[in-house]
């Protein structure tokens, strides 16, 4: 299991909208804009509400392990690109 700050074990880097894994979009060359994991799949949840108990339960997870993190509001951090 990674811990904070440690890159995920699948670095796919796709410019400008993957960078180690992670989503993040630039918004200037100092600043970008960190989707965490527990905000996506917030919004899928709120769409995808009509699905099996079993793709319910899993985003829940998602969520509550995305808050978990120190980080986990930090939207707005330094361009990695």
């Amino acid at each position: 299991m990674n811990k904070e700050k440690e890159p995920p074990n699948i670095c796919i880097t796709i410019y400008p909208i993957l960078y180690q894994g992670m989503i993040i979009i630039p918004i200037s060359e100092k600043s970008a804009i960190h989707i965490h994991h527990w905000i996506l799949y917030s919004f899928l949840l709120l769409f995808y509400i009509f699905i099996n108990i079993e793709v319910i339960g899993f985003m829940i997870g998602m969520i509550i392990q995305g808050l978990s993190y120190r980080d986990r509001f930090h939207i707005i951090e330094k361009n990695p690109f």
